[in-house]
């Protein structure tokens, strides 16, 4: 739809079970942007929810926002469920958000949070440690872990982008403290094109947002799929 929604929460997404389907929808569209108007403010003040706020939204800082944003909300809310439970009954069984890492996505300044997030999605084995490893260790929570994985890969860990276009650090600024994203080098990275002066990651993913949300949501297509298929065969 070519909409910037710019709080995509746990409130805002309603979803019902139809037969052998299952249907969403993405409500409460007051501050939402069109990506493509020409009078746009590219670089909006802070809006959303904490937990779930993209790390530019968080330091409102000079990046523009594109559908990225919006995609890197829904990785966190994949994150925040799967870890603290979808249901009443797994969210009883786990009221534990206080002792894990992503506690630290609700509390404290917006910066401080997204200081937080940088350390957490900067990699992907680091988001597998920090986040991924504390989901909820039920069958039903393993499909989600693996999204969860895949579209952190797509969005900070893709191996068809050259590592300044990966992770939440300028590779100018990579230390032992936080390894290389990816390893992967094919021999043509998607951004070669973009300026090599430019040396934020998100800067650099945001000039190609189009190919990177092509990629997401191929994921999530195949996502659903696969989840399809495991309600048809029960």
């Amino acid at each position: 739809c070519r909409l910037l929604h710019r709080d995509v929460s746990v409130n805002n997404i309603l979803f019902t079970g139809e037969k052998e389907t299952v249907k969403g929808m993405l409500i409460d569209f007051d501050v939402a942007d069109p990506i493509d108007h020409p009078n746009r403010d590219k670089r909006p003040n802070r809006s959303g929810t904490l937990p779930y706020m993209s790390i530019g939204n968080l330091k409102n800082n000079g990046v523009d926002r594109t559908a990225l944003d919006d995609w890197e909300s829904i990785i966190y809310i994949i994150c925040w469920l799967g870890t603290l439970g979808i249901n009443q009954h797994d969210q009883e069984l786990y009221k534990r958000s206080y002792s894990l890492p992503i506690d630290k996505w609700r509390k404290g300044l917006p910066t401080e949070i997204a200081d937080e997030k940088m350390i957490h999605m900067h990699a992907n084995a680091i988001f597998r440690a920090f986040v991924l490893d504390n989901f909820v260790p039920y069958p039903d929570y393993k499909n989600l872990k693996g999204l969860a994985d895949q579209l952190h890969i797509k969005l900070f860990a893709n191996g068809m982008l050259s590592p300044r276009s990966q992770g939440t650090k300028p590779a100018s600024s990579l230390d032992s403290a936080y390894p290389n994203p990816s390893s992967s080098s094919p021999s043509k990275f998607l951004d070669l094109d973009i300026d090599s002066s430019i040396t934020d990651p998100f800067e650099r993913r945001a000039k190609i947002a189009d190919i990177l949300v092509g990629q997401l949501l191929q994921v999530t297509q195949n996502a659903k799929n696969e989840a399809l298929e495991r309600i048809r065969s029960k």
